[in-house]
């Protein structure tokens, strides 16, 4: 690789991350209000699908809407964006939960 190219993958390494820290921070209220109802109450791995399902389409636009508003961010990063930003989300909801799950002791049957 030229140092041109690498100056490049840099760049680009850079705009990824920020644009993933910005969409995600966007994207996570409108999330959490449409699974904060139901996510807490399933097992991990259900609410890791619950919230990856319901996450898609904010995210999917809030992807879209970025590269739009970001003539220099080439429209390729889309599906990076996406699987980055979706990552985030869920680790955000995860940690959300766990903190629930803590706050609130669970009742176990006899």
């Amino acid at each position: 690789m030229n140092m041109l190219q690498s100056l490049f993958s840099f760049r680009t390494a850079r705009q990824v991350q920020r644009l993933t820290v910005e969409i995600a921070g966007r994207s996570w209220p409108r999330i959490w209000q449409r699974v904060a109802h139901r996510a807490p109450q399933m097992s991990t791995a259900e609410a890791r699908g619950y919230v990856r399902a319901h996450s898609a389409a904010v995210v999917q636009d809030l992807v879209a809407a970025a590269l739009r508003s970001r003539p220099g961010v080439p429209a390729s990063l889309a599906d990076v964006l996406v699987e980055r930003v979706t990552d985030l989300v869920l680790e955000q909801s995860a940690a959300e939960i766990q903190r629930m799950r803590r706050a609130v002791p669970l009742r176990r049957a006899a």
